[in-house]
């Protein structure tokens, strides 16, 4: 992410395991930041630590029910946001997040995927 004043803002995660199930996130002015599991120093671990949205120099940071991760990174230009949410509010901006509606993001951000034409789609919950 860039501010309109240039500052560059990176939201880094890094994930392990068999089925990448173990996951620690940071967000830093470092684009390296937790690229190796002993660069641990001011990240989150966990899945999904929070949700994000990036508009008009402001990071807004949403969590569910508590603020779990603060930054370390002093932002020059850009405001730092933190919102807990209650358990549905945060599923509504956690969904917007997923399908990436309005800035909304998730960690790390969801990919599409493309399904073989012979794959059944999944079932919808």
């Amino acid at each position: 992410m860039e501010s309109s004043k240039k500052e560059k803002i990176y939201v880094n995660t890094l994930n392990w395991g068999v089925t990448d199930d173990h996951q620690i996130s940071a967000i830093s002015l470092n684009a390296d930041k937790v690229r190796d599991r002993s660069d641990t120093v001011g990240s989150v671990k966990g899945l999904d630590p929070f949700v994000y949205r990036f508009k008009d120099d402001t990071l807004t940071l949403y969590f569910d029910g508590e603020v779990n991760y603060r930054l370390l990174d002093k932002m020059k230009t850009v405001f730092v946001r933190y919102q807990t949410l209650d358990k549905g509010k945060y599923r509504t901006v956690y969904a917007k997040a997923i399908n990436r509606i309005d800035g909304y993001s998730t960690v790390p951000p969801r990919k599409d995927v493309d399904y073989p034409s012979d794959m059944p789609l999944p079932k919808e919950r």
